[in-house]
């Protein structure tokens, strides 16, 4: 019940953030409703999993599917947002301070640690709630293939899980620069 909440929140979350103009702009207020939102209810799903055990399988919804080592949730949303963050906070640091260490040099490490800390969990909003937006996404197409060809509902779930999962996946720097993807143009000006 707790994780569907979560979800439920982190997908609102989502929503209001593309559809919202007025919502962009308020970091501090986006970090709080993702806070209280989403990561509370997951943390406390967390700790009543640990303490009163896990559901068998026989009371899960669906069975669970084997993931492979690149879905697991520690590195979807621990190390990614992790790699996303000390990427841009270097390229903050080289602009602002002018130097990799510049804010530690100017500030001092407390600033400097919770400098890096905002970007991670901005980073960290990012991801969940890009992925909070494919899993709906993946949910309504299975849910709409499945009233309209149930037999093709399997492989329509495997193949958006994958597709899903590809495009959460960073390439290239995406997520920094969409455009990075394009190729360059052949004909150049000659220097």
């Amino acid at each position: 019940m707790l994780k569907a909440l979560a979800r439920v929140n982190a997908l609102g979350l989502a929503l209001a953030w593309l559809l919202l103009e007025s919502w962009r702009p308020r970091s501090g207020l986006q970090l709080q409703c993702f806070a209280w939102l989403v990561l509370l209810p997951e943390a406390l799903a967390a700790l009543a999993a640990w303490w009163g055990g896990r559901l068998g399988p026989e009371r899960a919804i669906r069975p669970p599917t084997p993931r492979p080592l690149w879905a697991s949730p520690a590195l979807k949303f621990g190390l990614l947002p992790l790699a996303l963050a000390a990427v841009a906070f270097r390229l903050h640091q080289q602009i602002v301070f002018g130097d990799t260490w510049g804010e530690w040099q100017a500030l001092g490490l407390e600033a400097f640690l919770g400098g890096f800390g905002l970007w991670w969990l901005h980073w960290l909003m990012g991801v969940v709630l890009c992925a909070a937006l494919l899993r709906a996404a993946v949910e309504l197409a299975v849910f709409m293939v499945g009233r309209w060809r149930p037999a093709h509902s399997q492989h329509l779930r495997a193949m958006a899980e994958r597709l899903a999962a590809a495009l959460l996946r960073p390439r290239r720097g995406q997520w920094f620069c969409p455009s990075s993807h394009r190729r360059q143009s052949s004909t150049r000006p000659p220097a």
